[in-house]
């Protein structure tokens, strides 16, 4: 029996329309596979707390802040200004740092003392362990001396955000910097201050603005050293180097310090 011209047509047109099926099958399972593999990594990348666009950070934000139970009135309560407090650190961890505050009876609901950055001699001198958070729930009973401990490593007073953050202010170079000190005690505004008290005695005073730790070198250079001061002496001896800084033989004599002197 002949076979038809158009027959071999026909088989090299099928077997070309398989193989395009088979191709087309394998772009799909190969496009599928590279989707789960990129959202593997993605979701690691997001997950990963050192990640600049971590999602815990984002989240965080949408949880709701714990609050404290009325016991007289079954009512949530969710207000610093008496007993019942949010939940906030007196010392947290953070990548830059350790980050200290304290909210004081006299100036509650206005705002905080808040250390950023702190040292390990700033940390011994104060008398915290300097590997255990602090978080709490409740004004305690000491949160007035705290208060005053934090101070003299150079905490600054910045007012509360609704969110319990910082004031999130710019100055004129575009730098984050802290709130401007407004207490009637608090006459100097510097936005940063470095704090070193020597065995020998006396005070060495340094402060700059939030934005000349990224424009001055010298500044910068000395937020980064001390960041690895081994003892308060060794810190007080890079103040003593910067040049700028100042040496109070009575600490009560720097400003930001004289009313807690004045009350002993």
């Amino acid at each position: 029996m002949p076979v038809p011209l158009f027959s071999p047509c026909i088989s090299v047109l099928a077997q070309s329309i398989q193989d395009m099926v088979l191709t087309a099958a394998y772009r799909k399972w190969l496009a599928a596979g590279l989707c789960l593999i990129g959202a593997y990594f993605l979701t690691a990348y997001l997950n990963n707390p050192e990640s600049r666009y971590a999602l815990q950070p984002l989240l965080h934000r949408w949880q709701r802040a714990p609050v404290a139970l009325d016991d007289a009135t079954g009512e949530v309560e969710c207000t610093i200004n008496e007993n019942h407090l949010l939940a906030y650190y007196r010392l947290a961890f953070t990548r830059s740092g350790p980050s200290l505050e304290a909210r004081p009876s006299e100036k509650a609901g206005g705002g905080a003392w808040k250390k950023f950055d702190a040292n390990a001699p700033e940390l011994d001198y104060i008398g915290l362990n300097r590997f255990e958070e602090i978080i709490l729930w409740q004004r305690p009973a000491d949160e007035d001396e705290f208060a005053h401990k934090l101070r003299l490593i150079g905490a600054i007073w910045r007012p509360l955000a609704p969110d319990e953050g910082g004031c999130g202010s710019r100055d004129e170079c575009g730098c984050d910097c802290d709130c401007d000190i407004t207490g009637t005690q608090d006459s100097v505004t510097a936005r940063r201050r470095w704090l070193a008290w020597p065995s020998s005695g006396g005070l060495w005073a340094f402060e700059a603005s939030q934005c000349e730790r990224w424009t001055r070198d010298d500044v910068r250079k000395l937020a980064g050293m001390w960041r690895v001061a081994v003892t308060m002496d060794e810190a007080a001896q890079l103040l003593k180097d910067m040049g700028r800084a100042v040496f109070y033989k009575n600490p009560a004599d720097y400003p930001p310090l004289a009313d807690l002197y004045n009350t002993i």
